[in-house]
């Protein structure tokens, strides 16, 4: 594992598993969420963002965490190993209202955007095993990484780490 995408779900812990399997093996994490937002939640242009992460994911060993679709096909295609953390959907959205609360207000995902909920968040959390998911195993499966690990819970994730 050298270079590893980390997708799944909103509120199903990509950045903090990213962040934990980086602090254990030593790979550079690269959070896109601070790469894509701009202050005040602002999106970049698509052709500045696919330009940035393709500079962000050219070296050799990197962990990406984030699903961000118009460049998914950047980190799959350049990714050796994708994890995929399937959590149900009850356990995301517990985990999006929780990090809402605990952190209403403050800049955690990126520099200038303060934690924030929103409908259209929600709903694409809730639609997320139905509709997303699918979507994701299937451009999973087309760029076909030589390593794919699909961790379902919290257990199976300390497992995982516990191992590295």
């Amino acid at each position: 594992m050298r270079r590893i995408a980390v997708v799944g779900s909103g509120g199903a812990g990509k950045t903090t598993f990213a962040r934990e399997l980086g602090r254990r093996t030593g790979i550079p994490v690269v959070s896109l969420d601070e790469f894509y937002w701009r202050p005040g939640w602002r999106r970049p242009d698509r052709q500045c963002w696919r330009r940035r992460q393709e500079q962000a994911l050219a070296g050799q060993v990197w962990i990406a965490d984030g699903n961000y679709w118009s460049t998914l096909d950047i980190r799959l295609s350049r990714a050796d190993t994708v994890i995929v953390l399937d959590r149900p959907r009850r356990v995301c959205l517990l985990r999006v209202l929780w990090r809402n609360c605990r952190y209403h207000g403050q800049a955690v995902q990126a520099e200038g955007c303060p934690e924030r909920i929103s409908w259209g968040f929600l709903r694409y959390l809730w639609s997320f095993p139905r509709q997303h998911r699918p979507r994701l195993l299937a451009e999973i499966g087309r760029h076909a990484p030589t390593r794919v690990i699909r961790l379902r819970s919290n257990r199976a994730t300390r497992r995982f780490l516990t191992a590295v």
